[in-house]
């Protein structure tokens, strides 16, 4: 069976450099320490996967497309 793997690798690392929705949240099911600071049970998280994806701390070539 003919697989194309070199194009999903593509359209993978794609999504990951422009995911397809702006932001998301989450509500939290028990309290958690979030860089050092404690956010109680039952508050909500609003997360950019569009910044996160881009931070450099994340990804050591976070603006190039690596698909090898």
């Amino acid at each position: 069976m003919f697989q194309l793997k070199y194009v999903t690798l593509v359209i993978k690392e794609s999504m990951r450099l422009y995911p397809p929705f702006p932001m998301f949240s989450r509500s939290l099911d028990k309290s958690y320490e979030i860089a050092g600071k404690l956010v109680p049970q039952g508050k909500k998280l609003v997360l950019g996967p569009l910044a996160l994806r881009h931070l450099r701390g994340l990804y050591r070539d976070c603006n190039v497309i690596a698909v090898a």
